[in-house]
């Protein structure tokens, strides 16, 4: 059967974040002039991370409760540091600046494999992430290669549940037998074979030699893998 679509993770799959949160936070604590060395600041914010998401962290459902969420944790962070905020201007601020889409590298063949890809196949993203996932990809310059972009917090369920895969199929239109699908954590990748659909595990550095799934070293490996299965009717 050939393919009519092909469906991606995003975080390090599509892309890297190029610091953890605590370092972002260390950063902008020093650039704003908090009185913290790297080490201290990367402490308090691990610390107060634990002890605020000690059950999970809350991922909302919408963009502005996924801003509340992190204004109550940055709002207690600062008055832990002593850094006086009355009017939430710096909460704010680390809200926005230490947000992780503003600190995405894209991986170096994403642009050339989704250019091939388009137009040829339907193309869908599959993410486990907050509801500001399609903002780093916009800011990626990746949104318009997708027909559709399926996160986790705004229909309310995760991979590896078979159902997060099939709102992606139905959005599409298409068959889980139709389509490939590509990503970094091969329970998801088990999770959508068992389901019907072709996938691979992008496992970049060899971190997974016995995985037991179809490994790819890059995503330009994805083209091999399709040509030749795009439907020529489509």
């Amino acid at each position: 059967m050939a393919y009519k679509a092909v469906f991606f993770d995003a975080g390090s799959t599509l892309f890297e974040v190029k610091l953890p949160r605590e370092e972002r936070f260390a950063l902008l604590a020093e650039r704003l002039g908090f009185g913290l060395d790297k080490e201290e600041a990367v402490a308090v914010h691990r610390r107060l991370f634990a002890a605020s998401f000690s059950d999970g962290f809350p991922y909302a459902n919408t963009l502005e409760k996924e801003r509340q969420t992190w204004l109550g944790f940055y709002r207690p962070l600062l008055a832990e540091v002593g850094v006086s905020d009355t009017r939430d201007i710096l909460a704010q601020k680390l809200v926005d600046e230490c947000n992780y889409t503003r600190w995405l590298a894209i991986y170096p063949e994403v642009h050339h494999v989704l250019g091939q890809l388009r137009g040829r196949f339907l193309l869908g993203v599959i993410s486990n992430a907050p509801p500001s996932l399609p903002e780093g990809l916009e800011y990626l310059e990746l949104a318009t290669y997708f027909d559709t972009i399926v996160v986790s917090a705004l229909v309310g369920v995760q991979k590896p549940a078979a159902a997060i895969f099939q709102i992606a199929l139905d959005r599409l239109g298409v068959a889980a037998a139709e389509s490939f699908f590509v990503d970094d954590i091969e329970e998801n990748v088990t999770a959508a074979t068992v389901l019907g659909m072709t996938a691979a595990l992008i496992d970049r550095d060899d971190k997974h030699p016995q995985a037991t799934c179809l490994r790819l070293r890059s995503l330009e490996e994805v083209l091999h893998h399709v040509s030749g299965r795009a439907d020529a009717d489509y």
